[in-house]
């Protein structure tokens, strides 16, 4: 398996892509003391395609997400995000700086669950469905659901402290899921989690995305992870962040994270990634 070279990614005729990035850079600060975070970045993700992006710390891989997102605006380039809701219809909105319109366009799960303590576990997941003015009967069998999706089934009455760490990361991924989003953004959400825990969330994340079709960007530092999770692994080159090298994975799913295959493209993305950190060092 080899990597393809860093072009922009497209796609042949068919569906409009899920996210498409074109000459995107952003920059923090002023034009002479700020920090280049981004560098021309030129990125399609298909709808329902699970990528994930790898690099260095400071790479600007969370800077990336927060663009897709809507949550900071590229100082070059566009970013266009479709609107599509879970079922996988929508398409990108007309171009411009940042825009997403219509709907519930991305939903975000960061490292930490964010989950509003003073609120129920099951109050929280029925958070974005109380702002859409979803009605209660409905809300409730909504949350119910998704909680028994991630099996947190009876524990809807506990609040996040009564939870261990990876129960919250449910919880969390519970609520992303609520927004109804053709688009989840993942920023390192299983980071601080052990292995045995990450592994048995890998599987939830995975049964949850084949069954609902929606399109995933996942930030990672682990290799391993983002060979055991995405259909395509895409590594950044540190600061400023460019698109060295995208790897599709061809592997059949379910995957293990410990299998041959797995620890064999890890281990090529790795080397990749050294020699990216190795040239900025120098």
């Amino acid at each position: 398996m080899t990597a393809v070279t860093p072009a922009p990614t497209t796609w042949p005729a068919g569906p409009a892509p899920s996210i498409r990035l074109s000459g995107v850079s952003k920059r923090h600060g002023d034009a002479t003391s700020g920090v280049v975070a981004l560098q021309d970045i030129s990125l399609d993700v298909a709808p329902g395609e699970f990528v994930c992006l790898v690099g260095a710390s400071g790479c600007g891989k969370t800077t990336l997400l927060n663009l897709v997102a809507g949550l900071d605006r590229p100082s070059v380039g566009t970013v266009e995000v479709a609107t599509a809701a879970a079922d996988g219809s929508g398409a990108p909105t007309a171009k411009a700086p940042v825009r997403q319109s219509g709907g519930t366009a991305s939903a975000m799960l960061f490292q930490d669950s964010a989950l509003f303590p003073w609120l129920t576990v099951a109050a929280n997941v029925e958070l974005p469905l109380r702002l859409r003015s979803v009605g209660k009967t409905e809300r409730r069998a909504v949350a119910d659901d998704l909680l028994d999706r991630v099996h947190l089934g009876g524990f809807g009455s506990k609040r996040p402290h009564e939870l261990s760490g990876g129960m919250r990361q449910r919880a969390a991924l519970a609520r992303a899921l609520a927004q109804d989003a053709g688009l989840l953004l993942m920023d390192e959400p299983f980071g601080a989690l052990d292995a045995i825990t990450r592994d048995l969330l890998h599987d939830e994340l995975e049964s949850l995305w084949m069954d609902r079709g929606f399109t995933v960007l996942f930030v990672t530092h682990n290799v391993r992870e983002a060979a055991r999770l995405g259909d395509r692994i895409v590594l950044l080159t540190s600061r400023p962040g460019r698109v060295a090298a995208s790897f599709p994975v061809g592997l059949d799913r379910p995957r293990r994270i410990d299998s041959a295959e797995i620890a064999g493209l890890a281990a090529m993305v790795t080397d990749q990634l050294r020699s990216e950190v190795g040239r900025h060092a120098r």
